[in-house]
């Protein structure tokens, strides 16, 4: 019997089964918290749901995502044994949309590369519970909101890349606390307050790059301990005061063998090493 011979009600319940049947019925809305049909079966529930929420919170878009394939198989995603995803890498990809919370519960995850984007949003919070994480690159976005205190507890974080979004208000004292940090780079956003003494502490640092802000204040003594640092970057800020010679040390033993402290408003008299570090004074 064709459709057009069915009663009201006949009809009605025919267009019910064909929604409720359709590919289109089984995906989840981006407000389910359980992605059925996305992941395969063996993959861990909450690697899942962070993955799907970040799929749903960049429109939708990300190739080869949440199509019912085990995860560890979709783009950029990297997994051990487990399985638990231990890498994202998706940089450079065109995304749009914001960075969800969710990433927070991705436990092993040991890298986080979503550089050269146009994410915005915040940097969220939740990030400071990756306790594996060793890298972590949100360069080149249009993220605001603060540095998070939080990622002061990334314990294991060796590469820190904010530089070039539109984050604003201070450097996290936090951040000193980062052990086994090499490189920090926030240059090139909107910072302001002063470069914190608590920076002093990063032994292992080798990058130090602040430099595009509106840091104010004076270039710590404390600097001068950071026996590993290879690169210091603090130019285009609104500097005034840099009298000890620390830093100068560390540009005597040969370590230290970029230093770019130009356009900052120093008051004279300026360290021994100021002409090395292009930094002049009034």
């Amino acid at each position: 019997m064709g459709t057009s011979s069915r009663t009201p009600h006949e009809l009605r319940v025919f267009f019910v089964l064909i929604l409720l049947t359709s590919p289109l019925a089984a995906l989840p809305s981006p407000t389910n918290s359980t992605p059925n049909g996305l992941c395969a079966p063996g993959d861990n529930p909450a690697d899942c749901h962070a993955l799907c929420e970040l799929f749903w919170a960049t429109g939708s878009k990300i190739p080869g995502f949440a199509n019912g394939s085990a995860l560890c198989g979709w783009t950029g995603v990297f997994c051990d044994s487990t399985p638990r995803v231990t890498a994202l890498d998706l940089a450079n990809n065109g995304l749009s949309g914001t960075v969800p919370d969710s990433l927070g519960s991705l436990a092993a995850l040991q890298s986080l590369d979503l550089d050269s984007n146009s994410l915005s949003g915040t940097v969220p919070d939740s990030l400071g519970s990756l306790a594996a994480l060793q890298s972590l690159y949100l360069a080149t976005n249009a993220l605001s909101g603060t540095v998070p205190d939080s990622l002061g507890s990334l314990a294991a974080l060796q590469f820190l890349f904010l530089n070039s979004n539109s984050l604003s208000r201070t450097v996290p004292d936090s951040l000193g606390s980062l052990a086994a940090l090499q490189s920090l780079n926030l240059a090139n956003n909107g910072l302001s307050g002063t470069v914190p003494d608590s920076l002093g502490s990063l032994a292992a640092l080798q990058s130090l790059q602040l430099g595009f802000n509106s840091l104010s204040g004076t270039v710590p003594d404390s600097l001068g301990s950071l026996t590993a640092l290879q690169i210091l970057r603090l130019q285009d800020n609104q500097l005034t005061s840099w009298s000890s010679n620390s830093v100068c040390s560390l540009i005597a033993t040969g370590s230290l063998t970029a230093c770019v402290l130009d356009n900052n408003p120093f008051t004279c008299p300026l360290p021994s090493c100021a002409s090395v570090c292009a930094a002049t004074c009034k």
